[in-house]
C-alpha cells in the first residue's frame, strides 16, 4: 500500500516490515498479534494482504471510527465526534502517546457506558459476527 507520507513498498521492503515489525511487538509483549494485523496508516492491497495471510495473518483488523488527536484535533471535539459515530461493532482508533487522545479517552469510556456499550476484544468481536477474515 502507498500512504500519504510514504512511497510504496517493494516486495522485498513489505517482508522485512512484517518481519521487523512481529519481532519488535514480540520483544516488548512476549506474543505475537497472529492472527490479527492493522496495516499502518490502514493502507493495503492485494499484495499486502497476500504477504500477510502466507505470513499467519487471517484478520485485516481496521477501524470505523477514528479520534483525529494525531492531527491535533483537541478533547472537546474528539469526545462527540466520537460518540455520535459509534455503532455496534465499532472499533475506536487511538493512538498511543497522543496527548489529545489521553486526554479524551476517560469521557469517551465514560460516554459509551452511559449509551449502554461495553468493550470487548477483537476475537470476543470476530466471535459476535462483528469482524470478517
Amino acid at each position: 500500500g502507498q500512504s500519504a507520507q510514504n512511497p510504496a513498498l517493494t516486495e522485498a521492503e513489505l517482508r522485512d516490515e512484517f518481519d521487523k515489525t512481529e519481532a519488535i511487538i514480540k520483544k516488548i509483549t512476549g506474543v505475537s498479534t497472529k492472527p490479527y494485523f492493522r496495516p499502518p496508516y490502514g493502507d493495503y492491497n492485494d499484495s499486502v494482504n497476500v504477504e500477510a495471510y502466507a505470513r499467519g495473518y487471517r484478520y485485516n483488523i481496521l477501524w470505523s471510527v477514528e479520534t483525529r488527536g494525531w492531527q491535533a484535533v483537541p478533547p472537546d471535539e474528539i469526545i462527540p465526534t466520537v460518540l455520535s459515530q459509534v455503532q455496534p461493532g465499532a472499533i475506536i482508533l487511538f493512538h498511543l502517546g497522543v496527548v489529545q487522545d489521553a486526554v479524551a479517552l476517560p469521557a469517551i469510556i465514560d460516554g459509551l457506558r452511559s449509551m449502554g456499550y461495553g468493550f470487548v476484544t477483537v476475537p470476543e468481536l470476530i466471535a459476535a459476527g462483528g469482524v470478517g477474515p
